[in-house]
């Protein structure tokens, strides 16, 4: 087994891997997880590793995992193709005080709500800490 050290260490190897009741164990000692197929293994050690070999072609940003960098991909293009522009009529007659038709109302993705939940969530923590009891 190998052992990471806070210097570095060894990088882990797929060959350090040992087959163990036919699964493949991770060569880290302090992990020790267990997979059935060899590739999920080879995956799993991009984590020890650091490796991050799928690159956004576009914006720069590296994954560990395949499907992180096809998902990431589908929202970087969705961000920089232009917009539609709307009718030059779209807000005509439309008064200051009046409230958005559901039309108008720019609705938000189910992934922006998700990627920003543990935010609100560390926000309203740190907020009830500072509120005296």
């Amino acid at each position: 087994a190998v052992e990471m050290g806070s210097a570095g260490g060894a990088a882990p190897r797929l060959e350090d891997a040992e087959l163990v009741n036919g699964e493949y164990v991770c060569p880290i000692e302090s992990c020790g997880k267990r997979f059935g197929k060899r590739y999920n293994l080879k995956a799993h050690l991009r984590i020890h590793s650091g490796e991050r070999p799928f690159r956004c072609g576009r914006c720069g940003k590296s994954y560990l995992w395949q499907s992180s960098l096809g998902a990431h991909q589908s929202r970087c293009e969705a961000a920089s193709s232009p917009q539609p522009a709307a009718p030059a009529n779209a807000t005509a007659g439309a008064s200051p005080t009046s409230s958005p038709t559901t039309s108008e109302v720019p609705l938000r993705s189910a992934h922006a709500v998700r990627a920003d939940a543990p935010a609100r969530a560390a926000r309203a923590k740190a907020d009830s800490e500072d509120e005296p009891s």
